[in-house]
C-alpha cells in the first residue's frame, strides 16, 4: 500500500500495488505497512522477557547499559545457553521424558573461517610433504565441493589428471577414498614349483653336512625337518641363470627371491661356508671379478669355445673353436683401458690353502687368464656331466636301490708327548683329513 504525499494526511488515498498512482504523486510517496503492530522500546522487551523468564525460573537478565558492544555479545552469549538449558529441562519435564532423548544430534559443526583457513593450509602442506600417491589421492578427496577442477589443481600445484582421479573416487568411495590397487600377474602354482626346485638344485647349492644343519619347514601334514642347502652364488647369478634355463616363465627377481624356500640359505652367519670350492673354478672367477665383476663365467667360456655342451670344444678338440680371437675380445674389457696393471686375488696350494693378492701387467693378466681357460672348460665339462648323471639317477632310481651321500672331514692336532719350553705358543702342526 502507498500513501500519497499530495494528499491531505487525514484522509491518506490507498493504492494498491500495481495501480497507476496520480502524477502528482510519482516524486513523492512513502511506504506505510498495514496491520503490523509496533514493536515497542528496549526497556519494554527487556520488562516483558524478564517476566517470561522469571515465569519459567530463570534469572532476569540485567540492564546492559554500561557494558561494551563486546560485552554485550558475550553477555548474550552465556544468557543464550543458560535459558535453553532450562527450557530443555522445563520441556522435558512436561513431556514426562529425559532430557538427553530430546536433544538434536544433528548439530552443525561451529567452525570459523579462521579454522576452515588453517585446516586447507595444513591439507596442503601434507600434499607437499608426502611421497605417496596414494595419500595424495586421499587428500584431494577432502577440498571443498564448491572449488572447481581448475581452482584445486591451482591451489594443491598438482595435474588435472591427479584432481579428476580423486574426484572419481570421491564419487564412487567418498572421502578418504583409496584408489583401487592394480593387481599384477599371478604366478600359477605349477611355476612356483619349478622355482623352488631350482633352488634345491646341486647346480646352485651344496647340501650342509653337519648333523645340526637342519631346519623345521611346516608343509600340510606338519612340521618337516629338512637339511640345510647352502647357496653358492648370489641371488642376482641364481636369477639369470634360471632365467636362462625356464625362458617361458615370467617372473621378477624379487618374486624369485621372495620364493627361496626356508632351507636355502645364503652365505653370511657362522658355519655358513664350504670347504669344497674348486680352485680352478675360483680363481679364474676372481680374475674375472677384478676386470668385469658380476659377469658370468659362462659367458666368459662361451667366447673361447664353440659350444659349452660339446665335449670336442670343451677338451680342447675342435679346429673351429674362436680361441684366436679369445685374447682380443678379452683386451677390449674396459678394465684394461688406460690401465698398466690389474690387481686381482688368488688362491695358492702348499701346506695349505692361502688367498693372496697378486698385482700384474695387462698382458701378463691376459697371459695368466688365457692360460687358465684350457683346464678351466675341460674341468667344467667333467663337473657337469658329473652332475647331470647323478640328477638322472636320483629321477630313475629303481625302488629297491638308494643313493648315499657321504661326507666325513676331520682335523687333528698333532702334539708330542714331551715338549720343550720354545715349542709351547707355537701353531702345532695339524692333519686335515676328508673325504
Amino acid at each position: 500500500m502507498f500513501n500519497c504525499g499530495s494528499e491531505k494526511e487525514t484522509s491518506p488515498a490507498i493504492y494498491d500495488v500495481g495501480k497507476n498512482l496520480l502524477e502528482s504523486c510519482h516524486k513523492t510517496y512513502y511506504v506505510k505497512t498495514v496491520g503490523l503492530k509496533e514493536l515497542g522500546t528496549p526497556e519494554e522487551y527487556l520488562e516483558k522477557l524478564n517476566n517470561s523468564l522469571q515465569e519459567m525460573g530463570n534469572s532476569p537478565i540485567k540492564k546492559v547499559s554500561k557494558l561494551s558492544n563486546v560485552q554485550r555479545k558475550q553477555y548474550g552469549k552465556r544468557k543464550f545457553e543458560k535459558i535453553v538449558s532450562a527450557t530443555k529441562e522445563n520441556l522435558a519435564t512436561a513431556l514426562q521424558v529425559e532430557p538427553i532423548e530430546i536433544e538434536n544430534n544433528h548439530q552443525s559443526v561451529d567452525l570459523q573461517n579462521e579454522d576452515l583457513y588453517s585446516l586447507v593450509e595444513e591439507l596442503k602442506i601434507k600434499f607437499a610433504e608426502t611421497t605417496s600417491h596414494a595419500d595424495k589421492v586421499q587428500i584431494l578427496t577432502l577440498v571443498p565441493k564448491s572449488w572447481s577442477l581448475e581452482k584445486t589443481k591451482r591451489e594443491f600445484s598438482t595435474t588435472m589428471h591427479l584432481v579428476r582421479k580423486a574426484r572419481n573416487i570421491k564419487k564412487s568411495f567418498g572421502v578418504l577414498g583409496k584408489p583401487a590397487a592394480r593387481q599384477g600377474t599371478k604366478i600359477s602354482q605349477g611355476d612356483i614349483s619349478v622355482i623352488q626346485t631350482f633352488y634345491e638344485s646341486d647346480d646352485i647349492n651344496c647340501l650342509c653336512p653337519g648333523k645340526k644343519d637342519f631346519v623345521n619347514v611346516r608343509t600340510d601334514y606338519g612340521k618337516v625337518q629338512k637339511q640345510k642347502r647352502l647357496i653358492l652364488c648370489n641371488l642376482k647369478e641364481a636369477y639369470h641363470q634360471f632365467k636362462e634355463q625356464h625362458t617361458n616363465i615370467k617372473i621378477g627377481f624379487s618374486k624369485f627371491a621372495e620364493l627361496r624356500p626356508k632351507h636355502c640359505i645364503l652365505a653370511g652367519s657362522n658355519g655358513t661356508y664350504s670347504v669344497c670350492v674348486c680352485t680352478i673354478h675360483q680363481n679364474i672367477k676372481l680374475m674375472l671379478h677384478s676386470i668385469k665383476p658380476h659377469h658370468s663365467l659362462i659367458k666368459i667360456m662361451e667366447l673361447y669355445v664353440c659350444s659349452i655342451e660339446n665335449q670336442k670344444c670343451m677338451f680342447g678338440e675342435c679346429s673351429q673353436c674362436p680361441k684366436e680371437n679369445f685374447r682380443n675380445e678379452i683386451e677390449k674389457l674396459e678394465a684394461f683401458q688406460n690401465a698398466d696393471e690389474i690387481i686381482y686375488k688368488r688362491w695358492i696350494s702348499t701346506d695349505r690353502s692361502t688367498l693372496i693378492t697378486q698385482v700384474e701387467s695387462t698382458e701378463e693378466f691376459l697371459d695368466s687368464f688365457v692360460g687358465c681357460m684350457p683346464n678351466l672348460t675341460k674341468h667344467h665339462f667333467i663337473a657337469k656331466s658329473q652332475s647331470k648323471y647323478l640328477k638322472d639317477m636320483e629321477l630313475n632310481i629303481p625302488q629297491e636301490e638308494c643313493i648315499v651321500f657321504l661326507d666325513f672331514s676331520e682335523n687333528t692336532h698333532l702334539l708330542f708327548r714331551m715338549l720343550f719350553k720354545v715349542s709351547i705358543g707355537k701353531i702345532a702342526k695339524q692333519q686335515f683329513i676328508h673325504s
